[in-house]
């Protein structure tokens, strides 16, 4: 997940710069954890995806949709071009197209490699943690631990397995892509609710028990 590790170097590292004084943080910071990744997982192919902007499908449906993000500031945006220019460099594979989210491509990725090798997602979206399986895992940056998830641990974090999270997401919203839930129902009691009822579906046949 490119624009998520960019970031993440970014704000990790405040202050580095090159003798003429151009920024550097993101650009280090980054082929510092790619390189980490790389010996922690030893992969046999590789590919960096990059955000191509918001899906107007989404924002037809939900103009708020991500519309409370700031810009990228300038200083990242520069270095997000260097790390493109090192990752070909390095012989990386990388992928951007407008209008494409970077989840969206990751995701067909994943689901189509599956088919014929094992995955593993890099990224700290919990959107991700939907297509976790036995052939699919899930690093998350965040996570000190630096396992490969598998369902156990999408169901310690969120209560519910991987095929649960999109009906979970829909009960509490996303508040990072500004996309509300249902009112008054927040994780734990989605977690509940679909641990009783299984999927909103499931919830919405037997509403009156609600």
């Amino acid at each position: 997940d490119g624009h998520a590790y960019a970031y993440r170097a970014f704000h990790a590292i405040r202050e580095l710069s090159s003798p003429t004084g151009a920024p550097t943080n993101a650009i280090y910071g980054f082929i510092k954890m790619l390189a980490k990744l790389q010996m922690q997982l030893e992969p046999s192919h590789a590919v960096v995806v990059w955000d191509g902007g918001l899906s107007s499908e989404r924002t037809a449906e939900h103009p708020d949709y991500k519309a409370q993000r700031p810009p990228m500031p300038d200083s990242l945006g520069d270095q997000i071009d260097q790390i493109g220019e090192y990752l070909s460099a390095a012989g990386v594979t990388t992928c951007c197209r407008d209008g494409v989210e970077a989840d969206d491509w990751i995701a067909s990725f994943a689901s189509h490699g599956a088919e014929r090798m094992h995955v593993v997602i890099a990224s700290s979206d919990k959107d991700f943690m939907q297509l976790v399986s036995p052939r699919i895992g899930l690093v998350n940056p965040n996570d000190k631990s630096e396992k490969i998830w598998a369902a156990a641990d999408v169901f310690a974090k969120a209560g519910v397995m991987p095929e649960q999270v999109v009906d979970w997401l829909s009960l509490v919203g996303d508040a990072v892509d500004n996309i509300p839930g249902v009112p008054g129902v927040g994780p734990k009691t989605a977690t509940d609710l679909l641990s009783r009822f299984g999927s909103v579906a499931g919830i919405y046949s037997r509403i009156e028990e609600v």
